[in-house]
């Protein structure tokens, strides 16, 4: 599967997760307007919360496992050899592991603070009624939209499913990079070239080295130009 439709299908869950958080909080919240009874969804904004870290740690897992098995088979048949390679180590999906259950702390994080908040309200002697249905859908509200934005270190905003489809792509895209230097260097050679649809574009033919000792360029020193999140550019071996 593609880095971009691995992206797109993660975004997709994260916003069906966002929706069942969502619907947790509004449902307790409105329960409480109706009846004047409030019971805290948050065991089962948690629960989804769980449900959804694992499913994405698995997903990450296969996806780890296609990307060895696509690049084996190229690098392999690049040599015209077989090396029956161990999966490589790949830190960019442990970066992206991290990085999702650190967001969906934070959407469950946001849906607490709204819950406490229209708690506060009903024990603060609001009336059940028209006061405490609009206390609901202030709650409600509290877990869409601004709440759900993730701050880069520049202090750029994202849309949460953006930033989650932005990690998806770019764990993607360095996990294979990472994968075809390993493989390169477990048949003995040490370098590696990039390659790019566009002929004309400036990262395509750039040889690196795998070992760091050719005098090319090292992946670190190639990485965040030419392999960004919406980067086209693949690392393919180079030479017999």
């Amino acid at each position: 599967m593609s880095a971009d439709r691995q992206a797109q299908e993660a975004s997709a869950r994260y916003d069906e997760f966002c929706t069942m958080v969502d619907a947790a909080v509004f449902n307790s919240v409105t329960q409480c307007a109706d009846t004047g009874v409030f019971t805290s969804p948050m065991v089962k904004v948690n629960l989804i919360r769980d449900r959804y870290i694992a499913g994405e740690i698995e997903r990450t897992a296969q996806m780890a496992s296609e990307i060895h098995m696509e690049v084996s088979e190229a690098v392999s048949g690049h040599y015209g050899s077989v090396n029956d390679s161990e999966m490589p180590p790949m830190p960019a999906i442990d970066t992206l592991r991290v990085a999702l259950s650190l967001q969906a702390q934070k959407i469950a994080s946001s849906a607490e603070a709204s819950v406490n908040q229209f708690r506060m309200n009903v024990v603060n002697g609001k009336k059940v009624g028209s006061s405490v249905s609009q206390a609901a859908r202030n709650a409600a509200s509290l877990v869409t939209g601004a709440d759900r934005n993730f701050s880069d270190r520049r202090g750029k905003e994202w849309k949460g499913n953006v930033y989650v489809r932005t990690l998806w792509r770019q764990a993607y895209i360095w996990s294979e990079a990472s994968s075809v230097m390993f493989m390169v260097a477990d048949h003995k050679k040490s370098l590696a070239v990039i390659e790019h649809p566009e002929e004309s574009h400036a990262s395509n033919g750039i040889i690196i080295s795998v070992t760091g000792a050719d005098g090319y360029p090292t992946w670190e020193q190639v990485r965040d130009k030419h392999f960004h999140p919406n980067s086209r550019a693949k690392l393919k071996p180079y030479g017999d």
